[in-house]
């Protein structure tokens, strides 16, 4: 929650949140990137030595079709509440926001829906952090979750973390599963089987009916 009357760039709700991306368009410095490396590192301008005021900058990364992107940050310090960095699924718009980043506490790892993820960089008119810095890399959907399978199996991982590990695969999770399945065969004349098989485990922690 925060206070209006503080000052007018506060974003107090999501439509004065959209006046504010529309008032520092033209002000400040704009930078727009379109990234189809399949990987690649990302900066804000002048990181990490500080972002300018009335910053406007976005960053496209478009990976191969029916891929993800993985996104992970290496570094983070922006002003909080008053400078913000967007993650979009696709277009920078309402519908595909993903989360607003905020503040020094670095970010969790994200992993895109679709092939394609928007970074949108706004700051005010006063005081800025180092930035931003972060690492992107496009994988197949199931590339994602053998790696944060592995994460979870061999690391020495608390409760929390494999919690938020869960939580992503989760996410991304909506047509594809990796599972570990007990399977009852029954063979007639050889080359003839039916089999039976139940999802005992899933990755992306919902059952997706193995069969």
């Amino acid at each position: 929650t925060y206070d209006c009357s503080v000052i007018s760039a506060v974003i107090c709700d999501h439509a004065e949140y959209q006046q504010r991306e529309t008032d520092v368009r033209g002000i400040g410095q704009n930078c727009s990137y379109t990234l189809h490396s399949p990987n690649g590192t990302i900066e804000s301008p002048g990181y990490p030595y500080g972002y300018p005021n009335y910053a406007n900058c976005t960053w496209v990364i478009v990976a191969a079709e029916h891929n993800r992107i993985q996104l992970v940050f290496q570094g983070f310090a922006l002003e909080e509440d008053f400078d913000l960095l967007s993650v979009y699924d696709g277009p920078p718009s309402p519908g595909n926001l993903r989360t607003r980043l905020t503040g020094f506490q670095l970010p969790s790892p994200i992993v895109s829906i679709g092939s394609r993820l928007t970074l949108w960089l706004l700051s005010d008119y006063a005081v800025s952090g180092q930035g931003f810095k972060a690492a992107y890399e496009g994988y197949a959907a199931t590339q994602i979750l053998t790696q944060l399978h592995e994460i979870v199996i061999e690391q020495d991982l608390n409760d929390k973390q494999k919690s938020a590990i869960t939580e992503k695969m989760a996410e991304m999770c909506v047509c594809v599963c990796v599972c570990v399945c007990v399977c009852v065969c029954v063979c007639v004349c050889v080359c003839v089987c039916v089999c039976v098989c139940v999802c005992v485990w899933c990755v992306c922690g919902v059952c997706c009916g193995c069969v």
